[in-house]
């Protein structure tokens, strides 16, 4: 595995951990600007090295994150129960990528 590789690995876990961390605090104060802007800053630079590495398919799965963390900061999405759910279950599915990306050097064969 390439230094780089490692060293994206190792800040992309804590990210999604801060992400994930933000968006279970988001439930609990769903008008929370802070919270909102620090879950999108924890996605948005996931999304960023992800897209310096070429991981094309995570890349466009996070930026679907980041489009709808943008409506919530605007406010034209309301942060619901489900809303923040399907926001986890993406995070989960990055997590499983980031795993691949451990194991394999590679994301998962159906991730596009």
């Amino acid at each position: 595995m390439t230094t780089l590789l490692s060293q994206f690995l190792t800040e992309a876990r804590d990210l999604l951990d801060e992400a994930s961390r933000g968006l279970v605090a988001l439930e609990r104060e769903p008008e929370s600007e802070e919270v909102t802007n620090r879950v999108f800053r924890a996605v948005h630079t996931l999304k960023g090295g992800a897209g310096f590495l070429a991981y094309e398919s995570l890349t466009r799965l996070l930026h679907a994150a980041e489009d709808t963390l943008v409506a919530l900061r605007a406010r034209k999405l309301a942060p619901t129960p489900e809303l923040i759910d399907l926001q986890l279950d993406c995070l989960d599915l990055v997590g499983t990528w980031l795993d691949s990306l451990a194991e394999r050097e590679a994301l998962p064969a159906d991730a596009s």
